[in-house]
């Protein structure tokens, strides 16, 4: 692979990450709901709307993704 796919391919990955992580910003109560005991994070009142699978899922997808862009970063500037 030439370095223009794989830079190419780590702004896809940035991509993904990012829309991973506006979407468990929009949904902090249920990112708070799913790690409350485990972090200094407390949840309102008001019930989670999204399930634990779907925020582990996008935390799942937000680390991979970051870390496979820098990985093709570097890739691509070697």
């Amino acid at each position: 692979m030439t370095n223009l796919a794989y830079a190419i391919i780590a702004g896809a990955c940035f991509i993904v990450s990012l829309s991973a992580g506006i979407w468990l910003f929009l949904h902090l109560n249920s990112v708070a709901a799913r790690f409350e005991g485990t972090a200094d994070m407390v949840s309102s009142d008001a019930n989670p709307r999204k399930s634990r699978a779907q925020i582990v899922s996008a935390v799942t997808v937000l680390i991979t993704g970051a870390v496979a862009c820098v990985v093709l970063a570097v890739i691509a500037m070697g």
